[in-house]
């Protein structure tokens, strides 16, 4: 999933911003595979949950721990790293 993430405070932690977003997204998409009957998508999210996670609860791991941010400062650089992501697509 790729996305471009602007915030009005100057001190935000991206971090937790993303962190968030991937939490709530990720229940909603359990949430719509469960209401759906897609049992063995289900399943297979289950069986990606780390044996320390499922110790604390965890039920499913719906994206990947980590992510690769980049910093876009002006209008070039946007454009040069969408160019880039159309290329590799």
């Amino acid at each position: 999933m790729h996305f471009i993430m602007a915030t009005p405070f100057r001190n935000a932690n991206l971090n937790t911003l993303v962190s968030n977003g991937k939490r709530f997204m990720a229940y909603e998409i359990v949430e719509r595979l469960k209401n759906s009957k897609h049992d063995h998508l289900l399943k297979q999210l289950e069986n990606e949950v780390t044996r320390s996670d499922k110790k604390r609860g965890k039920l499913h791991q719906v994206f990947k721990p980590s992510f690769d941010a980049r910093l876009i400062l002006d209008e070039k650089c946007f454009f040069k790293r969408w160019t880039i992501f159309i290329t590799i697509q």
